[in-house]
């Protein structure tokens, strides 16, 4: 009896034993897993961007209408996303340096910039290699439409006038330009072809600000372009609009005639949009796209789209790059038409 309960005992004891290193085995086995990573997550994965500022660069010095606009969705931007938003101006080369700048940066989704219709013009006249597909192109937020322009002592009343000293007057009626690629540029030889006129066109170093300067002092007779560039100068009266290149009457001033009216076949608006260095993480690029898709909602921007006399223009995703696409091919189009295409490929 006793050698029985001996036998029972000595059973019982390697019983408890094996189970309690199973016990530690499947601990074991199951802290490996977490720390390796293969255990199931608790939840979804939320991501922590931004957890720093963020920079969003312009490629036009402060006070244009590009550095306005990312200006008002940066404090919109930052109340949003819960981090400061620096604008940095980088100018030059047509906004070529800053494109050139952004490209290189890390693609993490603390560098954003703004994408303009004058990239794929770079592209066209050789001066750059950088197109849209070199970017992760998060929305676009703004079209704005060129304006053949003058200032209040302009002897120019009229579209009419300036057709007439042009006829009158081949190459001697000055039409400034913000830039050697300017955008204007196709409409510009729209004039030419349409109207049969030759004008002598003043390219600007500095931008739209130098341009707009230039017509004030009086050293050139008109400037082409946007509207929202000089929208103050334009209220006061100090410059007058003699046309607008677009497809219908502007709300806010309906008088002003259009393009197309005398026979000019070109419609050429000016879309900006933001964008970012190639790679961007899907969860942040999503972030993003969330963020401009509330804050372009916000009464505070659309009063100011109103009052710069811009036009909501908002496209995201692959709608954006369809669009982008076809900017793309209708920029190099125009440039070929007027012999300004340089590209050898």
């Amino acid at each position: 009896m006793g050698k029985v309960m001996k036998k029972s005992m000595v059973y019982l004891c390697t019983a408890v034993l094996l189970i309690m290193v199973s016990v530690t085995l499947a601990g074991c086995s199951k802290g490996a897993d977490t720390k390796a990573g293969t255990a199931p997550q608790e939840g979804p994965v939320v991501s922590s961007y931004p957890e720093k500022p963020i920079n969003w660069y312009v490629g036009v010095m402060a006070g244009t209408s590009i550095d306005t606009s990312a200006r008002k969705l940066a404090v919109l931007l930052e109340k949003e996303l819960g981090q400061p938003i620096t604008i940095i101006n980088i100018e030059g080369g047509g906004q070529n340096i800053m494109y050139t700048k952004v490209k290189g940066e890390k693609p993490d989704g603390y560098t954003i910039f703004s994408q303009q219709s004058i990239m794929p013009m770079n592209y066209g006249m050789g001066t750059s290699d950088i197109t849209y597909k070199d970017f992760d192109n998060i929305c676009s937020f703004i079209a704005s439409d060129p304006a053949l322009m003058v200032r209040r002592d302009s002897p120019l009343k009229t579209m009419d006038d300036f057709i007439k000293a042009a006829k009158e007057n081949p190459g001697n009626v000055s039409v400034g330009l913000g830039s050697a690629t300017s955008p204007w540029l196709t409409t510009i030889d729209s004039l030419h072809r349409d109207l049969g006129i030759t004008v002598n066109v003043v390219k600007a170093s500095k931008g739209a600000v130098e341009s707009t300067q230039q017509l004030l002092g009086g050293h050139i007779d008109t400037m082409m372009n946007v509207m929202t560039a000089s929208p103050g100068l334009i209220e006061s009266g100090d410059v007058r609009v003699l046309a607008l290149d677009a497809d219908q009457r502007h709300p806010v001033y309906p008088d002003i005639p259009l393009f197309k009216e005398y026979g000019i076949n070109d419609f050429n608006h000016l879309v900006t949009g933001v964008s970012a260095p190639k790679g961007l993480p899907q969860d942040v690029k999503e972030k993003l796209n969330k963020a401009f898709a509330k804050i372009l909602q916000d009464p505070g921007w659309q009063e100011f789209v109103n009052t710069s006399l811009n036009a909501e223009f908002y496209l995201t995703g692959d709608e954006y790059d369809a669009f982008l696409a076809k900017e793309h091919e209708t920029k190099l189009e125009g440039l070929k038409k007027v012999g300004l295409y340089k590209r050898k490929d």
